[in-house]
């Protein structure tokens, strides 16, 4: 929507408009989407933000659609942003119609067919209607003159202080004289919006006062028209096509009851018409050349979109109406088609979509951590089978041989290079060689088995703490995993309810995306942690197996070593190098 274009400028800020989208086959792919229309998803500006919508129409054969967005805000001389997501035709319908408009609005009439109000006060038109097929969008109401409509209050009650505003699109039949289009009347006075030698004005009645009207400077055209009166405690002002016409210092009273739309439900009073009220400043516009008659007939043409809002909308607002919903105007524009919604890749690409910046820095955390402890584990696991394969080698050997491995041929060796309980034994062997290269004696004392046995013990230590290294890399991913994508999703959900707080937009649909994609930074932890868990017991596990294996080979070698030689003597000592 830009309205730093040309003829487009607002004086204003405008929020939560309902924008009407037209969509024709010349800027949307009908064919890449549902032929319900159930797949559309309009999202905010931050590509996000799931905003309320409401399909008045949806013709995928004629390539014409006419739907109703609430915009966040539409900003004064710059550009605002939505984006329109369609495509998956598996996806339920979405979009809340009611919500598409502010409270402020009493009543909302697209008159697609039927005379149903789109809030969710649901206040029907009550009278026979007839519906046309070229209005401002999609299909209007046609009044014939002698068959009014009834709009039941409240929707057409007139509160204070809070104002009012009555607004629609006419379009006359012919050329148009002395009509009513809209009507409120009670005890308290009467409120007119009608026209007068086809001259749109509005008339404040009150009882005992002669009727104080502002008008229009020109009369209503042929084509589409869109009038607005809007009433404070202090003003009256008429707006045609989006632009202040006149204005009525007067104070609007409480006026309760129902409204007339396309007649008056009796005649009007034949007091003379002026241009100021009693005690006010001069009304501004032009003021019919004669008074009405007692007895004016109602409107011969077309409306369409007639809204009651409860408060005096702004001149900006008047402003936007004009330009999204006139024909033929440069606020709306569509960039080109971009790729499947969450870029085909459904639930998690929708996820993907509404990561924020700290969400995704602990994700990659997470996934570093993850790539470490699988790291961990490959390689622990390929050390434990490699140590266990060599170690049942070495045992059939040492017990084929009686203990005695002091001569092992090349390829026996490389097959036991991988082997704890062979460098345990290489250690407590070399010790023996030691002693008794020392001690020149072919019986070993008790200091000498002492020191074997600590040369055993210290090489068992050895072996056991590279059964265990990096294991506690582990032990982190499983404690810090689960809670490093918790703080994730803590700033994840934070950070959405804050986004929601300065949007304004609370519902499920707003919502949902952002708490899905923190919550993934939690499924992230868990994903390290799982995996690293059952890892780490199961390597544990195999580690304190082995662990447990050495421990007994290293009581059982230092008894035999000390069996062997003392019964053998130095002679069968390998030495050293063998």
């Amino acid at each position: 929507m830009d309205t730093a274009a040309a003829g487009s400028q607002l004086p204003d800020t405008v929020r939560r408009f309902p924008l009407l989208v037209r969509l024709d086959s010349a800027a949307f792919a009908f064919a890449d989407a549902d032929p319900s229309g159930k797949d559309l998803r309009f999202i905010a500006a931050d590509d996000k933000t799931p905003l309320s919508f409401r399909i008045e129409s949806y013709d995928p054969g004629a390539g014409l659609a006419m739907i109703w967005v609430e915009l966040p805000e539409l900003l004064p001389a710059g550009q605002t942003k939505l984006w329109l997501y369609f495509g998956n035709k598996d996806a339920a319908a979405a979009g809340t119609p009611a919500r598409t408009y502010d409270p402020l609005y009493r009543a909302v009439y697209h008159f697609p067919g039927t005379t149903e109000d789109a809030t969710a006060n649901r206040t029907p038109l009550d009278g026979a209607a007839a519906f046309g097929t070229a209005g401002i969008a999609g299909r209007d109401l046609r009044l014939t003159g002698t068959a009014p409509l009834t709009i039941p209050a409240p929707a057409a009650s007139i509160t204070q202080p809070d104002g009012f505003t009555v607004e629609m699109w006419a379009k006359p039949q012919a050329t148009p004289g002395d009509a009513i289009l809209y009507a409120l009347r009670n005890d308290a006075g009467t409120l007119t919006l009608g026209l007068a030698a086809g001259i749109p004005y509005a008339e404040l009645q009150l009882p005992g006062v002669a009727p104080k009207r502002i008008a229009s400077t020109g009369p209503l055209g042929s084509d589409w028209t869109h009038l607005a009166v809007t009433g404070t405690t202090s003003a009256l002002i008429l707006y045609v096509n989006g632009q202040a016409v006149a204005t009525l210092a007067e104070a609007v009273p409480v006026l309760t009851g129902t409204a007339i739309l396309g007649g008056a439900p009796a005649p009007l009073p034949a007091a003379p018409v002026t241009g100021t009220s009693a005690g006010s400043a001069p009304t501004t516009g032009s003021d019919p050349a004669a008074a009405p008659p007692a007895v004016i007939p109602g409107f011969v043409g077309e409306v369409d979109e007639l809204r009651l809002s409860n408060t005096a909308r702004s001149a900006a607002y008047f402003q936007a109406v004009r330009l999204s919903q006139g024909t033929g105007t440069p606020l709306l524009r569509f960039g080109a088609d971009e790729e499947l919604a969450a870029g085909g890749f459904g639930y998690f690409g929708v996820i993907w979509k509404n990561l924020t910046v700290d969400a995704v820095a602990i994700i990659i955390v997470l996934g570093i951590m993850a790539v470490i402890s699988w790291i961990v584990m490959g390689a622990k696991s390929r050390y434990i089978n490699r140590t266990v394969e060599a170690d049942e080698y070495f045992q059939e050997l040492f017990r084929e041989r009686r203990g005695d491995l002091s001569t092992l041929s090349a390829n026996e060796q490389s097959e036991l290079r991988h082997s704890a309980l062979f460098r345990i034994y290489r250690s407590g062997l070399a010790e023996l060689l030691d002693r008794h290269a020392e001690e020149h004696n072919p019986h070993l004392s008790d200091e000498a088995v002492e020191s074997i046995r600590g040369a055993i013990d210290a090489a068992r230590v050895e072996e056991t703490e590279g059964l265990d290294r990096w294991m506690v890399l582990l032990t982190i991913a499983i404690a810090g995993g689960p809670f490093i994508g918790l703080l994730g999703t803590v700033l994840g959900v934070m950070i959405t309810f804050a986004a929601i707080s300065l949007a304004g937009d609370v519902n499920v649909n707003a919502i949902a995306p952002g708490v899905a994609a923190a919550l993934a930074a939690t499924v992230a932890g868990l994903a390290v942690a799982i995996p690293a868990l059952f890892g780490y017991n199961y390597l544990s596990t195999r580690a304190n197996s082995v662990s447990n294996r050495l421990q007994v080979f290293s009581d059982r070698l230092v008894g035999r070593l000390a069996e062997l030689h003392r019964r053998n003597g130095l002679g069968a000592i390998p030495q050293a190098g063998e």
